[in-house]
């Protein structure tokens, strides 16, 4: 049944010594929905049994009969009109909902540390499910996104990335290891261990690409294109694959045709004319010329226009990096802009802190004058941004010109190195001072043809040219990728569509997986559970006062894995029930609290309760209880402390005192009930009293002399 979230009222009918009398309600208690009911008398007069029936009906799902009086066969209690009858069902109590709502002095032996641990054990049926439902929705997503991917490119890119980065992978091993490039190539891993693609693969090419730069010397990239990049980086394989051909022994160097010539020919145009120089003629051939491999003996003449662009490549680089410094800084949580919107956001909140003081009417002028400007500072620093992005893609594709010239003349300068390795036996065969390289590649294939090929499957070489040759593909995919996704109608709309099914799909093989996260992380939610629990109940606890080593308490297992007991523990390692009934009853009283707030969706209510604690505190301690209890039962009405706050005391002096410490304040309500006596024939004899600010005197004076005369009794 359900009740609302404060007690109005609550009447008992033959409940644990509770009498019903015919046509009588004095047995009715009026809470009224007060804030805080403080409900006094002696020991044996009836207040731990109205928590307990209030327990039993807020709590549990019915009054086991136990708590009918002696000889009779009905009993009743009766909350905010809701009837509960006792004794139609042998129930069986919620402890932890208990533990949860009241403080009972029996329940220090034990304080439900189980049950909260097998609240918060993961059940994993519903995970599994999860992983099977997860795992059939993939198989839909990877539809839509192949149906995505068709409408939009023209090739499946991710799977040519896939094949790229193992083949990379593949031949990176194949290297010797004292091969330079061997350990910045495994450095920069591009699969993980079922061949897939790495999330963060680009990241890895750019710092591939930096680390060779390093070692070849050659300049870094302008910009963040992938597909320069890529180029980059074959460009400088290219250079680690030159270097080790000259640094061949003597002997060496004159082999047959090798997977160098090939790899590097087999980019020119098959028609592409070649002409040998002797040094002394054809000075004017440029070799700016795309039609013309330029072959001189004595130097090669695509060096220094090489190092013409160098200079000019590298000025472009710092100034990119200057610009996107800039804008870094514009943009960045420090940046200027978010200084301006954090402005306009907080001036209202700002100037409220000055409503009450004499120079707030020139400090709004200030304010006024002040927001003017930095209105014009926004428009100006966002103008100021607006032009750094245009000239850092100006920039940019000056970089891209330059780098894509300079590469024309490194693949024609190498070109050129390896038309010379050969000079003298292609002179030779064709008889002229002209050819073009397509003539060139048959006469050298036919002639490879007729050697065994393992003679190369081995050499570095070999695999360098593999290499070299799968950077270059990739990164002429990589391009195409460009070509597509410019060509794409409704490009926003597409982009949006492919980032919610990769996440989407991400998600569902991680989860779906033999290595799912979902499980562990279930397995891993009673640890955070139970950490943001310590922490809230060291917090509560520090508002005590504790001998030192006490603090922070944690909870530990002082059973078994097969048979847990779950149960408290100091710093200095002493378990709870080695502590004193002071240090038990303060801990006992935190965990409520604690475990009050932390269920609160699961209790359904809003009451907190606590019997007789102050027997087992001193002076000292029941200050910082009473502001426990004040700051619960008087928060405003939509703080998550707000609780309607039940307190027993049968001590008179502390009664007193605890009376004086909970005084309402303005607005908020207090009841006192004070229990007189109790008689077999009739029950419990009690008076209630109504505490308001308003009427404070006349109250207190009533609730302190009622508490007084009867103790006096």
């Amino acid at each position: 049944m359900t009740l609302n979230k404060t007690i109005s009222s609550i009447e008992l009918q033959n409940f644990k010594g509770y009498r019903y009398n015919q046509g009588q309600t004095n047995n009715r208690f009026d809470f009224d929905n007060a804030d805080l009911i403080l409900i006094t008398g002696k020991n044996g007069v009836g207040k731990t049994s109205l928590l307990e029936a209030l327990d039993w009906t807020m709590n549990q799902d019915g009054i086991p009969k136990k708590y009918l009086n002696q000889d009779e066969k009905t009993g009743l209690v009766v909350v905010n009109g809701n009837k509960f009858d006792i004794g139609e069902k042998n129930h069986v109590g919620d402890f932890l909902k208990t533990v949860s709502t009241f403080f009972f002095q029996e329940h220090i032996k034990e304080l439900a540390c189980n049950e909260v641990i097998q609240l918060l054990e993961p059940d994993n049926k519903p995970a599994h499910e999860m992983k099977a439902s997860l795992k059939s929705l993939q198989i839909e997503l990877e539809k839509l996104q192949q149906k995505l991917q068709q409408s939009k490119y023209r090739k499946d890119y991710e799977a040519e990335r896939k094949k790229f980065a193992g083949i990379i992978t593949e031949k990176t091993e194949s290297l010797n290891n004292d091969n330079p490039i061997k350990a910045l190539l495994k450095s920069s891993t591009l699969t993980i261990n079922n061949g897939n693609l790495q999330s963060k693969w680009d990241s890895q090419i750019r710092n591939l690409s930096k680390g060779l730069s390093e070692l070849t010397s050659n300049n870094k990239v302008i910009g963040e294109s992938i597909p320069e990049y890529l180029a980059h980086i074959e460009k400088c394989l290219r250079d680690v694959e030159l270097k080790i051909m000259a640094d061949k022994p003597e002997q060496d160097k004159n082999l047959e045709f090798d997977p160098a010539f090939f790899d590097i020919l087999e980019q020119l145009p098959v028609e592409l004319e070649v002409k040998w120089l002797d040094g002394r003629k054809g000075n004017n051939l440029s070799p700016s010329s795309l039609d013309l491999l330029i072959v001189d003996v004595d130097e090669n003449k695509y060096l220094p226009e090489i190092k013409k662009l160098l200079p000019e490549q590298e000025e472009l680089r710092k100034e990119y990096q200057k610009v996107s410094d800039v804008i870094r800084k514009l943009i960045d949580s420090d940046s200027l802009e978010n200084w301006l919107n954090s402005f306009h956001e907080n001036i209202e909140q700002w100037l409220s802190a000055f409503d009450n003081d004499a120079e707030s009417v020139s400090l709004a002028k200030i304010i006024e004058d002040l927001t003017y400007n930095l209105d014009k500072l926004k428009v100006i620093s966002q103008k100021k941004l607006k032009e750094l992005y245009q000239q850092r893609i100006k920039i940019e594709d000056q970089g891209k010109r330059i780098s894509t010239e300079i590469q024309r003349l490194n693949l024609y300068s190498t070109a050129a190195d390896q038309f010379n390795r050969f000079n003298f036996e292609l002179k030779e065969k064709f008889q002229e001072k002209t050819l073009t390289v397509g003539e060139a590649l048959s006469y050298a294939k036919n002639k490879l043809a007729k050697l065994p090929k393992a003679q190369f499957e081995n050499n570095d070489i070999y695999s360098l040219k593999i290499l070299i040759g799968t950077f270059r593909d990739w990164s002429s995919i990589e391009y195409d990728k460009q070509v597509d996704e410019k060509n794409i109608s409704q490009p926003e709309s597409i982009e949006n569509a492919e980032t919610l099914l990769s996440s989407a799909i991400k998600i569902c093989k991680q989860e779906s997986g033999i290595n799912s996260q979902l499980l562990n992380l279930m397995s891993e939610i009673p640890a955070v559970e139970l950490q943001s629990l310590t922490e809230n109940m060291n917090s509560l606890l520090n508002r005590f006062h504790f001998p030192k080593g006490f603090l922070p308490i944690k909870l530990s297992n002082t059973g078994t894995d097969k048979k847990p007991t779950w149960t408290f523990e100091t710093q200095n390692k002493v378990k709870f029930s080695d502590l004193s009934t002071g240090q038990k009853t303060q801990l006992a009283i935190c965990w409520t609290i604690n475990l009050n707030l932390a269920l609160a969706d699961t209790l359904n209510h809003q009451v907190i309760g606590f019997d007789d604690f102050t027997t087992s505190l001193d002076m000292n301690q029941l200050i910082p209880a009473a502001v426990l209890l004040r700051k619960m039962a008087y928060a405003n009405d939509r703080d998550k402390w707000k609780r309607q706050v039940i307190v027993t005391s049968h001590h008179e002096d502390l009664t007193n005192r605890l009376l004086d410490f909970l005084l309402p304040p303005q607005g908020r309500s207090m009841r006192v009930i004070q229990f007189e006596d109790w008689s077999p024939e009739a029950g419990p004899s009690f008076n209630c009293f109504k505490v308001e600010m308003g009427e404070q005197t006349s109250s207190i004076s009533r609730a302190e002399s009622a508490i007084n005369r009867l103790f006096s009794n």
